[in-house]
């Protein structure tokens, strides 16, 4: 029995060992930048990889093409390098890179502000992109907003003077 032990001792050090190199060569990486992401990560091969709060065993990972020298994160996840903007480690190419800004976080660029949607950065049409924000009664609720001409429920222009609309509470 002594044997019998040993020897299953051993396969469960082999599975263990086996099983380690496994989980750590598909790991996301290295955090880049733990401030500001908690889902932007870079290998030891210089690969550079978006996965959700690092939940790539449930999630997954989104590798990104992108310029390792130059890549920068904005927000956790928004980032860029030298010619692109990423979100969720997806080339945003309809945003204007040039112009591109992240306001109280709000993504903007010189035409649009935008919505974040699974893994693509949406244009709020209609709204003016420089005074665009959110009315935060609620953090967690981004329904109410307003620009410099008309105030907004769940981006939709509501018909009311703007100089006199007032909040009354949370809902009204």
């Amino acid at each position: 029995t002594w044997r019998k032990k040993s020897q299953f001792e051993k396969m469960k050090n082999v599975l263990y060992i086996l099983l380690t190199l496994l989980l750590v060569s598909c790991s996301p990486g290295e955090l880049i930048d733990k401030k500001k992401s908690d889902s932007y990560f870079i290998t030891s091969a210089g690969t550079i990889n978006y996965s959700p709060q690092g939940n790539w065993f449930e999630i997954g990972i989104e590798k990104c093409d992108a310029d390792k020298k130059s890549f920068k994160i904005l927000s956790n996840s928004i980032a860029k390098d030298k010619n692109h903007i990423f979100y969720c480690g997806i080339k945003q190419e309809h945003v204007d890179f040039q112009t591109f800004y992240i306001e109280k976080e709000i993504p903007k660029d010189k035409e649009y502000a935008y919505t974040e949607d699974f893994q693509k950065l949406v244009p709020i049409v209609g709204v003016d992109a420089k005074t665009f924000e959110y009315l935060n009664f609620d953090t967690l609720n981004h329904s109410w907003s307003k620009d410099k001409n008309h105030y907004y429920i769940d981006y939709k222009k509501i018909n009311v003077d703007y100089s006199t609309f007032t909040f009354l509470n949370r809902r009204f």
